[in-house]
């Protein structure tokens, strides 16, 4: 394990340090859950409107799910941590507000218009394949469909703007029952009936979760979700990153003041009592940041064992600051969503009853249960009720972790790489940061209160997420658009025109599409050599430059996946990034093709490795039929590491080829 200090020239390992500050039976562990959630501001502040719908559909999801769960197991004890703007946005969903996708799935059928019609079958399908859509047949029916390019009928439409926004409601919602059960054929009133019941889980969520009462401690992130640090000084970001360059733009420490401020008299105000701790945007910290946050009465702050270099919870002057233990927190957001739900629960569980003392596991509240059959209410369910009568793991909130020592400074960074790079390390980044260092400088001296929120909005770290290389999405038009959107609102609330470049993207935009079908048979020699373009000219592409999951970086020497059929076999290229060893990047690691449909398989890859990646799979080791519609994914592991699953925005996709395709798709 790897060592840190506790005081000047003091080496411990976090065994010793819990053994000699805060002494524990051995086996009593203080596992203590923190459940992250939060979404940026997707609302046109000065209509009022949301411009995307991740708020609504999250809620009724796992703003609801997680709290319906704990409400099972009254033993379990854990922290929900909530950003600012994530709390009034559901509010304003509670008293009535809208967003554009559902008021595209409100239309009658029979009015949508071809621009209507073109919306829905551009968004009504960004869902996970096999956990939300896969869930009902018809949804599934319908995406097979679109992918086909064949033309929906007024039922279809219906259908689909029934089932795009029920699918995301959470199995522990049963006022939505009949309508699941109906499954297909809706009536126009049924899209009334969803509506209504969902807006009523909607203002359920906070009085839910405050009625779980002390158990369940509530905190906050800074009120849009910026990362502090940044706000408070740039070149905070080398400390990691020495020789990064830094954007043209003012210091906004006084925001970073007023964000946390604003979480803090939200969540008084919301929950009923003023939060004691704070998980800083994306866990990041530094040390003027955390000053900050300790002058403004935070009472603990939590982060990655990465800023430490081993999970821990240490006192920074009066700042009690907890350091996750990523392999745990890891296994729940990724790894665990391809096990049988009891199995995971008690390798969990086993492993937390091997360590004394305080045990931080903190994740992402939201999108991983998108990945676990059920919205992962099976596993949840069986690890509460594995922990609720342990022996010796005994769960706490963040402000019962005890500390087991202190640290003088702390570590400019997040849990992401243990830098800022996601958010001022790329061109595109910076160039967002002056076209809100601008606004900034253009907004001094006005007293403006909409302006002010307008600039708040744009503060928040989801929108840099979202440009350089780093991530990238089907959304990230969206996205982009709506950062540049908060800022041009700025000019508006002070009745000046707007410059023009906030005309432009600041990503710009992809010349080809994320995925590439496969157009034709291939006839490839498996030899891990490009020893003939023509070889791979029909196969599908997708470009690796799109992912954007919190593990992309274990797959980030792959530039590009190829993929198509022969006429007997599935086959796979990989093309790696420049200056990668192919072989040096895959040793030790095992690749396997899962196969999700027409059935469940995983089958291990047996491929060719010299300058790319190459191997196929006969049709009948995995008993695909001509005509099979298949969707498949690849996934790669190292030893003790975090199996990586590839693409994670959809599955590759394809169609046995029959008997007569080469005559069918013949081409010159």
């Amino acid at each position: 394990m790897p060592k840190n200090t506790i005081g000047p020239g003091q080496p411990v390992t976090r065994a010793a340090a819990a053994a000699t500050i805060c002494p524990y039976p051995m086996g009593n562990a203080e596992l203590a859950f923190l459940w992250h959630f939060h979404q940026p501001c997707y609302r046109d502040l000065p209509s009022g409107k949301f411009l995307m719908p991740w708020v609504r559909l999250h809620g009724v999801k796992d703003y609801t799910g997680m709290a319906a769960l704990l409400e099972e197991f009254p033993k379990i004890r854990c922290t929900a941590n909530f950003s600012g703007i994530l709390l009034e946005q559901l509010e304003a969903y509670a008293g009535g507000a809208t967003d554009t996708m559902l008021d595209l799935a409100l239309v009658p059928a029979a009015e949508l218009s071809d621009e209507q019609k073109a919306q829905i079958l551009k968004t009504f399908f960004w869902a996970h394949p096999e956990t939300v859509i896969g869930v009902y047949p018809r949804y599934r029916e319908l995406q097979g469909l679109h992918r086909e390019g064949k033309p929906l009928r007024e039922q279809d439409f219906r259908d689909l703007q029934v089932l795009a926004n029920l699918a995301w409601v959470h199995p522990h919602v049963a006022s939505v029952g009949d309508l699941r059960r109906k499954g297909r054929g809706y009536a126009e009133k049924d899209k009334e009936t969803l509506v209504a019941r969902t807006r009523e889980v909607l203002a359920a969520i906070v009085p839910r979760w405050r009625a779980l009462g002390d158990r369940i401690e509530l905190s906050v992130s800074p009120h849009y979700h910026p990362i502090v640090p940044l706000l408070c000084d740039f070149a905070s970001a080398r400390e990691a990153i020495p020789d990064l360059p830094l954007p043209d733009a003012p210091s906004f420490r006084a925001e970073a003041e007023v964000q946390i401020r604003r979480a803090l008299e939200t969540g008084e105000r919301v929950f009923g009592r003023r939060p004691p701790g704070m998980w800083p945007s994306e866990g990041s910290v530094s040390q003027e940041a955390c000053e900050l946050f300790s002058r403004l009465g935070v009472r603990w702050v939590a982060t990655d064992q990465a800023i430490l270099g081993e999970p821990g919870v240490r006192m920074l002057g009066d700042l009690k600051v907890a350091f996750r233990d990523t392999v745990l927190s890891n296994l729940l957001s990724f790894t665990y969503k391809t096990m049988d739900p009891e199995e995971a629960a008690r390798d969990f569980v086993r492993r937390v009853a091997e360590f004394e003392g305080p045990v931080p596991v903190f994740l992402d509240g939201e999108n991983p249960w998108e990945h676990y059959p059920g919205g992962g209410a099976p596993f949840l369910r069986a690890l509460f009720r594995a922990l609720s009568d342990h022996p010796r793991i005994r769960t706490v909130t963040l402000s019962e972790l005890a500390a087991t020592g202190r640290i003088d400074r702390i570590f400019a960074g997040s849990w992401i790489n243990r830098n800022f790079g996601v958010w001022i390390g790329h061109p595109e980044d910076r160039k967002a940061w002056e076209l809100l260092g601008r606004t900034y400088r253009d907004l001094q001296g006005s007293k403006d209160p909409l302006a002010w929120e307008c600039l708040r909005a744009a503060e928040g770290s989801d929108w840099f997420w979202w440009f350089g290389e780093d991530f990238s999405s089907s959304q990230d038009a969206e996205f982009d658009a709506l950062f540049r959107r908060h800022l041009m609102n700025v000019y508006r609330a002070l009745g000046r025109p707007w410059p023009e470049d906030l005309q432009q993207p600041v990503k710009p935009p992809r010349r080809e599409p994320a995925f590439k079908m496969p157009s034709g048979l291939l006839r490839v020699r498996v030899d891990g050599r490009r020893s003939d373009y023509f070889e791979w000219a029909g196969a599908g592409h997708y470009d690796m430059a799109r992912e954007y999951s919190a593990l992309a970086g274990e797959s980030a020497f792959i530039a590009d996946i190829f993929y198509g059929f022969s006429a007997s076999g599935l086959c796979v290229r990989l093309d790696f990034k420049k200056g990668v060893d192919p072989r040096g990047a895959l040793a030790g690691g095992e690749l396997r093709l899962v196969l999700t449909r027409p059935r469940h398989a995983v089958v291990p890859l047996e491929p060719v490795v010299q300058e790319i990646l190459e191997a196929e799979v006969p049709f009948r080791a995995i008993g695909l039929q001509p005509g099979d519609p298949v969707d498949f994914f690849l996934e790669f592991e190292r030893p003790g590491g975090v199996p990586v699953r590839l693409p994670t925005i959809a599955p590759l996709h394809f169609q046995v080829p029959t008997a007569d395709y080469d005559r069918i798709h013949w081409h010159v």
